[in-house]
Formats: structure tokens, sequence, C-alpha cells
């Protein structure tokens, strides 16, 4: 499973509670689940062979804050800048 949530203003400090991320429908970006070669890197609103998407990807928006997660509870926060992902601690 690899999940992409829109963070709000106050996650992006406070972080968000594993309970959140399933059941705010409106700031799920985009969830894929099933089988995948972690050796074989996952593109953004690509489906990798294997998996199905569970949660249609939506567009990224310029400057707002995303974590994204996979099914090991492994996570990073990341910003849109200048079209393209940014890791922020």
């Amino acid at each position: 499973m690899l999940l992409v949530y829109h963070l709000r203003p106050e996650q992006v400090v406070q972080g968000v509670f594993l309970d959140e991320l399933r059941n705010d429908k409106p700031n799920l970006s985009w969830i894929v689940e099933g089988k995948h070669d972690p050796q074989v890197p996952i593109t953004y609103g690509s489906v990798p062979t294997g998996m199905r998407e569970a949660v249609q990807a939506k567009p990224l928006i310029e400057g707002d804050y995303y974590m994204v997660m996979v099914a090991s509870g492994a996570s990073a926060r990341f910003a849109i800048r200048n079209g393209a992902a940014a890791q922020i601690k």
C-alpha cells in the first residue's frame, strides 16, 4: 500500500494520526494497493504492475505539503516546489 495525503497547514507541524489518513477523504490524494517490487520506483499517478488504484490520483498543488506512507509505516513529508517534490523534515 502507498498512500499520499494532502496535509492541512496545522498538520505540517503537528503531524497526523493514522486513523485520519484513511478517513479524511477530501485530503487523500492517492492510494495504490497490492504487490509491488520495492526495486521498482513508483511515479505519482501511474499505477504499478500488480497494484490497483483504491483512490484516484488528484493533481498535486504547487506550494502545498503532502505526506507519503507505505504499508510498513514508513513515511515522508514533501512539498511541491517548482513542479517537483521536495522532501521536508
